[in-house]
């Protein structure tokens, strides 16, 4: 169900679709799920949807800024448990 999320996601006419407090919500807590399917397809997600500007962000639960930094947190744990260094984050 995430992938096909994801590919919604991707289409830049229904991003603001998904803008939903519930939802933009379950993918913050999704993103730091130990199944890295799950953290996979929601990062993505939620890196389609930060990619709108400013203006376009209609969810209120969280701001835009917050949910980033929100996903380098659950990101940079995941570097290939441990084989690459800060330097190749970007």
């Amino acid at each position: 169900m995430l992938g096909l999320l994801n590919n919604i996601a991707e289409v830049e006419g229904l991003r603001s679709r998904l803008m939903i407090n519930e939802f933009i919500s379950t993918l913050s807590k999704l993103m730091h799920s130990s199944h890295i399917d799950v953290s996979y397809f929601a990062a993505g997600i939620v890196a389609h949807l930060a990619s709108c500007d400013n203006e376009e962000w209609k969810a209120d639960c969280i701001d835009k800024n917050t949910l980033m930094g929100d996903l380098v947190s659950s990101v940079k744990p995941a570097t290939f448990y441990g084989q690459w260094t800060d330097s190749h984050i970007l």
